[in-house]
This record gives structure tokens, sequence and C-alpha cells, in this order.
């Protein structure tokens, strides 16, 4: 059960922002490993730069939603699948969002019903970061309906990082289905998104290409106010990341499975 108090928007675990981490370790190595959860317990806080980008474009995601359906092998893109990669249990990492995330956004039900089930159940040691994999299945959880589940995995991350992330915050919030708590919380994500994005730019390091598409919304932002919906805590925010247009409920019937089998007729175009 949540013990952490209502309308409050520190926890305990929250004493500074760190360093950004940003590869996962090729090998699990057990001295580093408890090195890093010390860090995290003493209230290692990440910044939300990197392994939760803001993701594919809104458009893209529709636009792929059939292959979204067919090729949700655990997060696994389907550009991955062109080209051929393993799909595994050994390859997956479930803390690779995007596609889920892109489904939730689109309203796609049925695929993210499969992304989950296919999704691994056990944290990838070495692959991906712990409390990563307790945010995905906390989320995986809240979008199922299963709150207990949702609460075991929140626990889970308390006693690894110390509950001090952005996200920890956001899914304390949503399982005790405070919207004021979640609005605060949730703004507080994107602006460290937003300020990652922004760092990025200044240094020139960044796509172009996703300068003037996927650095302009946040398709995780978008996600956690439908996940929010669903739990009965509908939220309305203003963000530079979070176009008013997009927060409005999807009304376009999406294609079914099959639709990518389909040629349009170039003479109906235009």
């Amino acid at each position: 059960m949540i013990t952490w108090q209502a309308g409050t928007m520190l926890h305990p675990g929250a004493q500074a922002k760190a360093e950004h981490r940003k590869t996962p370790p090729r090998a699990p190595a057990t001295p580093m490993h408890a090195v890093m959860a010390a860090t995290r317990q003493s209230g290692h806080q990440q910044s939300a730069q990197s392994r939760h980008h803001p993701g594919a474009s809104f458009s893209l995601a529709r636009r792929h939603y059939s292959n979204t359906i067919t090729n949700h092998k655990n997060n696994l893109t389907p550009v991955s699948i062109f080209r051929g990669e393993d799909h595994s249990d050994d390859a997956k990492r479930t803390s690779r969002l995007d596609p889920f995330f892109d489904a939730v956004v689109c309203g796609a039900d049925e695929a993210t019903q499969r992304i989950i089930a296919a999704s691994r159940a056990t944290w990838h040691q070495g692959r991906e970061y712990e409390d990563d994999f307790c945010y995905a299945r906390t989320l995986h959880a809240c979008w199922s309906g299963h709150h207990d589940d949702a609460e075991r995995q929140w626990a889970r991350w308390r006693s690894v990082s110390g509950g001090g992330e952005s996200r920890f915050v956001v899914c304390t919030a949503l399982l005790a289905r405070n919207a004021a708590d979640l609005t605060d919380a949730v703004v507080l994500l994107l602006d460290e998104i937003l300020a990652a994005i922004r760092e990025r730019q200044a240094a020139e390091s960044g796509d172009p290409d996703a300068a003037v598409t996927t650095d302009r919304l946040s398709l995780e932002g978008l996600a956690l106010l439908r996940l929010a919906h669903r739990r009965g805590v509908p939220l309305s925010l203003s963000h530079v990341l979070l176009p008013d247009l997009l927060q409005l409920p999807p009304t376009v019937r999406l294609p079914d499975a099959t639709a990518w089998r389909q040629v349009d007729d170039p003479r109906g175009l235009g």
C-alpha cells in the first residue's frame, strides 16, 4: 500500500539532481550494481534526457499503427524487425517504452495489450536499469488495471532507487489517483525533458530531423495523460511539449491490423 503522503511533491528519497546516466552497463557486475544502488538510495536522481526520449512523432505512430500490432515483439520497433534483429527474451528490454507510448497515445488498445503481453516479465540485468524496468512494469500494470501488481512494482522501485526520480513521483500520484499531484509531477517531468532537449540543441549535438519533429512534443507525456484518464483521473495540462490539439481524445477510427496489405489508389490522392 502506498504510504507517501498525498499532497507532497517531494519524496524523502529526492534530495538532489545528479548527472545523466548514459548507457546501461554491458555486463552485470555485482560490485558496480551495489555502488549504483547506494548512489540512488542517497537521492541520485536522473535527468530526463535520454532513456525516455520523447519518441516517434504522433503522425508517424499513427501511420505505422498496423506495424505496431503486427510487429509488437516487446518494444522492438518495425525497423529492428526489418533488420533481422534478435527478438528472443535475451534481447528484450522491457524499459524500451517508445512503442508502448505510441500505442497508448493512438488509442490502439489491441496493440497496447499485445505489447504488454510480449514484454519480458523479469528485469534484464546488464541490459537495462532496474528502476527503468520497474517504471515500465508499473505503467503496464496501470494500463491493464492490475493495481496490486502496479503497487508491487512501485514498492520494488522505491527499494532500488530511493524514490527520488521525477517518474517515480508521477507513478506515485498516478497510483493514488491524485489529480493535483499528478499534474505537478507530469509538468516537472516535461520540464526536465524540455531542458534536456534544449541542452542538446545548444550543443548542436541533436538530430536536425528531431529538432522539427520529436523535439516538439512528448509522447511519454501524452501517454501519461491517457493513462491518467484510463484510471479515472482526467488531466488538462498546458506545456510546450503537449500541444492542446493532441490532448483531445482520439476520434478517428484506426485501421485494422491488415491495413498495410491494402494499396491506395494514387488517383484518389491529392
